[in-house]
């Protein structure tokens, strides 16, 4: 038997393995496709976690707009209204099922009037009525998100100070697509 391997000794086997250059290359290219895919599925992550709100905001708009259909009024609460706190209107929309029995499950905190648990990442926020700046025939609905890494998210028929029209809701072709906008906070700038 002829040993190609001029420098080992006769009747040791060959056993080459990876040069550590091609260890640190192989290492580079799993650590840069490991990177690009952290990237991406963050991104994703955070599209899931819009989409969820906005999926969220709709309901919400949804329900206003069937109790609107039924009482020829939005849902307000304040005094002199309806409703005496953001749960109680709440509580009507599942309870009538204008919003599905799914999101029931919540929690009201009365200290910041916010309803936690309608999404994973944003808590609900139902503005008092005000007759100076609202109208029986308007509403707005806010989602504030649970950390400031995100804006928040806010669904009505008008356009109080300090937000900006970000886009028409999506929805069937004889909807006035006017009515019923999605809002985010004013940061400067030009605005619709």
């Amino acid at each position: 038997m002829i040993n190609s391997n001029r420098n080992q000794e006769p009747g040791r086997e060959s056993a080459r393995g990876y040069t550590m250059v091609e260890l640190i290359a192989v290492c580079t290219i799993i650590s840069i496709l490991a990177a690009m895919s952290f990237a991406l599925l963050s991104r994703m992550r955070s599209q899931a976690i819009e989409t969820n709100a906005l999926s969220a905001l709709n309901t919400m708009a949804t329900g206003y707009e069937m109790y609107y259909f039924y009482n020829s009024s939005y849902p307000q609460w304040g005094p002199d209204r309806r409703f005496s706190s953001p749960q109680e209107i709440f509580d009507h929309l599942v309870e009538r099922e204008y919003i599905p029995r799914s999101y029931s499950h919540y929690t009201y905190d009365p200290d910041t009037g916010y309803i936690y648990g309608f999404t994973n990442s944003y808590a609900v926020e139902i503005p008092q009525y005000d007759p100076v700046t609202s109208s029986p025939s308007s509403y707005f609905i806010v989602l504030r998100p649970y950390n400031f890494q995100r804006d928040a998210l806010a669904i009505g028929t008008s356009l109080p100070a300090g937000w900006v029209a970000a886009r028409a809701r999506r929805g069937p072709e004889d909807v006035n697509y006017q009515l019923y906008r999605l809002y985010v906070p004013h940061r400067g700038g030009a605005t619709e």
